[in-house]
């Protein structure tokens, strides 16, 4: 199936989370692409700024997406990476052409 859904998140970890964030984000490079839709995801951190990170993710749709982001939020999984992060996230929802 071709690839019609690529997210980026951006995440900034508060210094004193960093280690466990880390730690996150190494679970969600090994985990995420067995979540149904995932076909792929790359976890990248800023050659200069360890604290930043950035998730490129390729969905099969939007809606499988979406399914995956409601169980984040509803389990309370989402809530307690913000409470990681310096800043919100970002997010860019990207269609291949």
């Amino acid at each position: 199936m071709t690839i019609e859904h690529i997210v980026t998140v951006t995440f900034k970890s508060k210094p004193e989370h960093l280690e466990a964030f880390t730690g996150v984000m190494k679970t969600v490079s090994s985990e995420l692409p067995s979540v149904d839709g995932c076909k792929a995801v790359r976890v990248m951190t800023h050659q200069d700024d360890p604290s930043v990170f950035m998730l490129i993710e390729d969905w099969e749709s939007s809606d499988k997406h979406a399914v995956h982001i409601n169980r984040l939020v509803e389990s309370g999984e989402w809530a307690g990476l913000e409470q990681m992060l310096a800043v919100p996230p970002t997010s860019i929802i990207l269609t291949q052409v």
